[in-house]
């Protein structure tokens, strides 16, 4: 399961989306910094499903973790360039072309 916000700002969609287990941990490495612990990140549980349903009405993603990174490259929405990695833990953001 992952935990998922939608934000929506005029016509624009961006879908935040982490592994359930990660919210509310903060996460540092040098100077970066991963914190889902914000409000940015706190939705409500998502099955991969829900995500799939979700994705052609989103403009960017937000992802953070281990499984929902996974589900992104099985989909092709991000590939190993495209990740970054904070304290071990997985992170990208991407613009979904429909």
């Amino acid at each position: 399961m992952f935990i998922a916000k939608l934000h929506e700002k005029q016509d624009r969609k961006v879908l935040a989306v982490i592994d359930s287990d990660l919210l509310g941990k903060c996460f540092t490495e040098g100077r970066k910094q991963l914190d889902l612990n914000s409000e940015f990140y706190n939705g409500k549980e998502m099955s991969k499903e829900e995500f799939n349903d979700l994705l052609p009405a989103c403009d960017m993603l937000n992802l953070a973790g281990k499984e929902i990174i996974s589900l992104a490259k099985e989909l092709g929405l991000v590939e190993d360039e495209d990740i970054i990695t904070i304290d071990n833990i997985s992170h990208t953001q991407c613009v979904v072309l429909r």
